[in-house]
């Protein structure tokens, strides 16, 4: 009766998640162990609960028995001890086998099923599927058999499309059977309909239409016996016919690997494991489940994506695989909650949402204590130790370190939580009960109480926290997993800060660093030390990740000098917006370069400067204050708003002054002096070209004695010099000197840099508006000239261009020193070119040498530039045949035709590849096109149509379309709208033939073939027929669309090569097998009109507007000839007795085509009187836009 119960309550206690699954057993084992990583994840683990280990299972049967009720207790035991066999089976599989009317794969070794076609269009990676195999080894494939027996990773870009449940080498032939068949049961259905609702929340309206199960019944390994190891494992695919999944339904799997992948011949284990996924074929769609092609693939089934241990469900038919409860990226599965990094540097952390099966993706790198691993293909950053901690017994303590001891208590205790939080650490805590057993002898483990996590962070229960960074947000750990929050802020006089690794709201409170006139230096946390005072450093910076809401500012203290006969440091101060330097000169401060005079008070009321006494005070914004004392003292005082985020000599603001030392890269050193050197800036008076060592520690003495000469940097301050006499006035020469002497060191006496260091000065003389001579010469710092031009002392100063080629140029300026291009060449773009490479300017447009344009939209006036006088040419020339007329952006030009395209539309009107046009009423078969028989090295196509079988004295339109391409007979028909013949089959769209070369798809009203080398045919089911071919066609085409060479003459070609006059004799060659009931010809009755000056004026207004050289379409008439098109929107209208829509669809047919050689048109149907509907105006656009593509 227990094991009845079992069952009944089985697919419910299948639902439970695996957490409290995980839960409720720790209740009932009384042994736990706890593995803590001291990097960002910590996990727990019990040490029994595999299905596999019998012993261990026992133990948990024992628990179970003694504390709780034995139906429970059974139920439970069933679930670890659960085989899928008999009723628990059905659960899970599909029903499969004979009396499920299955047909069965040939059991031969990598054998499968012949090609099975389908009754639907299966949508896989966005592209149907109208046909299958089943393979033997445990795949379903498209359009082509898989008897590979080794699996290898995914992606596999060789073309085959196909679904991997289990991709190993199966050999059924030694035992076991493979089923499979199509479905449309009712009852079948309705489960695959009831499965994929439950599990995608996104298809509550979903409705199977058809079901594919294919089932590997107990089958074993190639290399293995009757009693090897066998497996039952079954795909099923599901479709309304847009939307697809496959469910993967595990049921045993004993065996990974045949002998021949390199498995173990009595186990089937070892070597290349199977592989289980989707590819399609090519490097960017593919997925594959986790642990596939690894040892363990063998425990697949007690994993799902669904809640059901041994079930994989995922949605198929768009580019990507949806894999239900998880995400997927680069053809990977992440369940909810993983978190892992996307590169192999481990630069961008992801996480997979709990919600919408969404990434979210920071830049993040490992901490600290970790390093970056690829985990089965994934990359995590892994701790580089791990430690465990064990309670047991009554109860027995093995701490992280291996020490063990016994307490005996029956309170509650944290077992772990971290002694001090860091933001590369989460916090967390982790507390036990014992169960009072009333008495003192044995304490039970009873309990483990667990808190929450936010935001990645852990806390423990009925701790309270701030949520955010400026403290909104108050939140309070109710219970395991429960969150409650609500709005707070700080209180008047706190602020919200990081203190002790803690986020809370503190105190307002400042502290004061402070230097000393004999050197000496007092950080904020009261750290003290001694510095040399002929360096320059950095006092205070704002440092730390989290930074972004606080004032950034740097501080630097100059090395001590000699100024107006007084030893005074120099402090440099720099906001974002405001530089500010005190102690430069004697009782002169600059704000951003310019001296002020205080007290100065900036507009945005933030920053304060003033005199106390003695004293200069600098405030900003309330939250620190400069004193600089003219005494050599130096006070800076900072709100604890900078707590943890200050770094230089003032040190680390956290009130602990152990961490003062902390050197520019964030780690701590012991030693004072290495701190202080690691501080150490360039000086407040020099520039040292971005590097910070000081000048005195570059140069030797000797070298300072050399480069001060008046012949290297000396020249810079030299009075005697002429040169830069006049500057010095103006800008003080001192820094540039010493930045000379610097460099000129730092490079060991390169000339460059000293000519460097010169033109720097110039430079700050030039932006000064000084007057300077020449200070360069041929032999001396000559400019580095670009090619085909040299440095001259006295050059003009406006210097000959291709634009003032042809203008008389008086130059008034006085010579400059600079380059000059050699003779013959002139400047363009700042580099000297020939002459004769400037091309030319054609009312005020430059045209490249020897480059040839057209001046109009027809294209009938060519124009040259010619390089050896740079003056343009023009006369009368149109385009070649094989050329269209294109306009630029603001030129016309002659370009080749890339396609041709041929128009059989309306009543029996044709219009060839080379734009003969002619009309044909025939009931008869012809071919429209085909390729010569002297091109066998392309594909082979052949487009045949048939008019309505109708008197030909009477107006014909289309009835058949027929296409042969790669050895399929493709056929279409008024009749039977939205589906062709394939092969004699007929088949819905759309249709993917062969591996793609041909694909067939309808879009609105219309019919659209295309194969992969260039053919396309359209076909409204009516009256509108094109066929479009690539270039590679030139001259090599045949049909009554005649021969693609841009020569109209040629184009009534028979099939023997003769070009004939009579049109009714061309057509007739070009009959296919003509019948006793077709006509051709219409016998001197045919269809006309004699009432063309009584058509109604709007139908002929709206035909003219195709013609008309002051209207919508003036624009396209040099790349589609409006004449075949006006001719016969005239003669159509008529024969339908004034038909305005007769003529708007003309219209149509030449704004389609216009906008298909790239002509952009105004909304002509807004213009006119042939409105449609806004669906109608979007499969028109949609056609021209993306399928004609008539000439480029």
């Amino acid at each position: 009766m227990l094991i009845l119960n079992c069952r009944l309550f089985i697919s419910d206690l299948l639902q439970i998640s695996d957490i409290l699954i995980r839960t409720f057993l720790f209740s009932l084992s009384n042994v736990w162990e706890f593995k803590l990583h001291p990097g960002p994840l910590y996990t727990q683990h019990p040490i029994h609960n595999s299905r596999r280990n019998p012993d261990r299972r026992t133990f948990a049967e024992k628990q179970l028995r003694i504390m709780i009720p034995s139906c429970l207790a059974l139920l439970i035991y069933c679930f670890l001890t659960m085989a899928c066999n008999g009723v628990l089976c059905l659960e899970l599989l599909y029903q499969f086998g004979t009396r499920s009317s299955d047909s069965e794969t040939p059991k031969v070794d990598d054998g499968g099923s012949p090609e099975i076609p389908l009754s639907i269009t299966f949508p896989f990676f966005a592209m149907g599927q109208r046909s299958l195999h089943v393979n033997n080894n445990g795949v379903i494939s498209f359009n082509v058999q898989v008897s590979q027996f080794t699996p290898e990773a995914f992606p596999l870009s060789d073309g085959r499309s196909f679904i991997a449940p289990f991709w190993a080498d199966v050999h059924n032939g030694i035992k076991g059977n493979v089923y499979y068949r199509e479905s449309t049961d009712p009852s079948i259905l309705q489960r695959a309909t009831k499965d994929i609702r439950k599990n995608f929340k996104d298809q509550n309206s979903f409705s199977a239409t058809w079901v594919f199960i294919a089932t590997w019944y107990k089958v074993t390994f190639y290399g293995g016996s009757s009693t090897t190891p066998v497996n039952t494992f079954q795909c099923v695919l599901i479709t309304d016919e847009r939307t697809s999944f496959a469910m993967f339904n595990y049921a045993d799997i004993y065996w990974t690997t045949g002998t021949a992948s390199g498995g173990d011949p009595l186990t089937g284990v070892g070597g290349s494991a199977a592989q289980a996924g989707f590819n399609g074929g090519d490097n960017n769609h593919f997925f594959s489940l986790p642990t596939s092609r690894t040892s363990e693939m063998m425990n697949i089934e007690e994993t799902s994506n669904v809640n059901f241990p041994g079930r994989w469900i995922f949605r198929i038919d768009g580019d990507t695989i949806d894999p239900s409860n998880g995400c997927s990226l680069n053809g990977q599965f992440f369940r909810r909650g993983d978190v892992f990094w996307a590169e192999e540097k481990c630069q961008t952390k992801c996480r997979c949402l709990d919600l919408e099966n969404r990434l979210l993706c920071q830049n993040l790198s490992c901490g600290q204590l970790e390093q970056c691993h690829s985990v089965d293909g994934v990359y995590r950053c892994l701790p580089e130790q791990t430690a465990s901690c064990v309670v047991f017994g009554d109860p027995h303590y093995h701490t992280f370190d291996g020490s063990l001891f016994h307490f005996q208590g029956t309170c509650s205790y944290i077992l772990s939580k971290p002694c001090l939080e860091g933001d590369h650490l989460p916090s967390f805590s982790i507390e036990s009960t014992n169960e009072n057993r009333v008495g003192s002898a044995v304490s039970w483990l009873r309990s483990i109480k667990c808190g929450c996590e936010f935001n990645e962070r852990y806390y423990s229960f009925k701790t309270k926290f701030w949520a955010n960074d400026d403290c909104t947000l108050r939140c309070l750990c109710e219970g395991p997993g429960e969150v409650l929050c609500m709005n707070e802020t700080c209180s008047k006089g706190e602020f919200c800060l990081v203190e002790n690794g803690i986020r809370g709201c503190y105190p307002k409170r400042a502290a004061v660093c402070t230097v000393s006139r004999n050197n000496g230096l007092q950080t904020f946390d009261g750290a003290s030390f001694d510095f040399r005072d002929e360096y320059a450093y950095t006092l205070l910076k704002i440092c730390g990740s989290n930074s972004y809401n606080l004032s950034h500012f740097e501080i630097k203290l100059g090395r001590k000098k000699m100024v107006n006969g007084s030893w005074i440091k120099s402090l440099t101060i720099n906001f974002p917006d405001h530089e500010i330097k005190i102690g430069d000169s004697e009782n002169i401060i600059k704000v951003n370069a310019f001296a002020i005079s205080l007290p100065f008070i900036h507009s945005s009321g933030k920053l304060k400067i003033y005199r106390n006494g003695n004293d200069t005070m600098v405030e900003l914004d309330n939250s620190f204050q400069i004193l600089y004392s003219s005494e050599d003292r130096v006070n800076l005082t900072l709100s604890t708003a900078y707590y943890n985020h200050t770094c230089g000599l003032c040190g680390y603001f956290n009130g602990n002054p152990t961490d003062d030392f902390r050197k520019a890269n964030g780690k701590v050193t012991e030693n004072a002096a290495e701190f202080v050197d690691n501080w150490k800036t360039f000086a407040d008076d020099m520039t040292c070209n971005g590097q910070c060592e000081e000048l005195y520690t570059v140069c030797t003495n000797e070298d300072l004695i050399l480069y001060q000469e008046i012949s290297l940097c000396g020249i810079i301050n030299d009075p005697t010099n002429s040169s830069f006499l006049n500057c010095h006035e103006v800008v003080n020469p001192s820094p540039f000197f010493r930045s000379c002497l610097y460099s000129m060191c730092l490079n060991g006496g390169n000339i460059t840099s000293l000519c460097s260091s010169l033109q720097a000065y110039a430079d700050a003389c030039i932006g000064a508006k000084v007057t300077q001579t020449n200070w360069r010469s041929s032999t001396f710092c000559p400019l580095p000239c670009p090619d085909h031009s040299h440095f001259a002392e006295c050059t003009s100063a406006c210097p000959m261009t291709c634009v003032s080629l042809e203008q008389d140029v008086v130059c008034t300026l006085p010579c400059v020193e600079g380059c000059q291009c050699d003779q013959g060449f002139v400047l363009k773009d700042g580099h000297c070119i020939p002459k004769s490479h400037c091309g030319c300017v054609y009312e005020g447009l430059e045209v490249r040498t020897n480059e040839t344009f057209w001046l109009d939209r027809d294209c009938q006036t060519r124009c040259y530039c010619n390089g050896s006088d740079n003056a343009v040419y023009c006369e009368s020339a149109s385009c070649r045949l094989d050329e269209f007329c294109s306009e630029g952006a603001d030129l016309f030009s002659c370009l080749p035709r890339t396609e041709a395209v041929c128009i059989m539309s309306g009543y029996s009107h044709l219009y060839t590849f080379d734009t003969l046009a002619y009309d044909l009423q025939s009931t008869c078969s012809h071919i429209i096109s085909t390729v010569s028989p002297s091109s066998p090295h392309l594909p082979h196509f052949l487009v045949q149509a048939e008019n309505e079988d109708r008197n030909t004295s009477l107006a014909l339109w289309l009835h058949q379309v027929e296409v042969k391409v790669y050895g399929y007979n493709i056929s279409a028909s008024k009749a039977y709208k939205h589906t062709v013949m394939v092969n004699n089959e007929r088949v819905n769209l759309p249709l993917r033939l062969g591996h793609g070369e041909v694909n067939l798809y309808s879009f609105g009203l219309f019919l659209i073939l295309e194969t992969d080398f260039g053919l396309r045919v359209i076909y409204d089911w009516n009256m509108f027929l094109t066929v479009t071919v690539p270039r590679i066609f030139f001259n090599f085409t045949q049909g009554l669309c005649g021969q693609f060479n841009g020569d109209p003459a040629d184009d009534l070609e028979t099939p023997d090569g003769e070009i004939v006059a009579n049109l009714l004799e061309f057509a007739e060659s070009w009959m296919v097998a003509r019948t006793a009931f077709c006509e051709l010809g219409c016998h001197r009755v045919c269809p006309s009109c004699e009432q063309v000056l009584n058509l109604p004026v709007d139908v002929l207004q709206l035909c003219a507007l195709i013609v008309s050289k002051d209207n919508i379409f003036s624009h396209c008439h040099a790349k589609v000839n409006p004449t075949f098109f006006y001719h016969n929107c005239i003669f159509d209208s008529c024969i339908d007795r004034g038909d305005r829509q007769t003529a708007c669809n003309w219209l149509q047919n030449y704004g389609s085509s216009c906008q298909a050689q790239g002509v952009v048109l105004p909304s002509w149907r807004n213009l006119t009187m042939c409105s449609k509907s806004q669906r109608h105006r979007h499969l028109l656009t949609f056609l021209a836009s993306k399928l004609f593509h008539l000439t480029e």
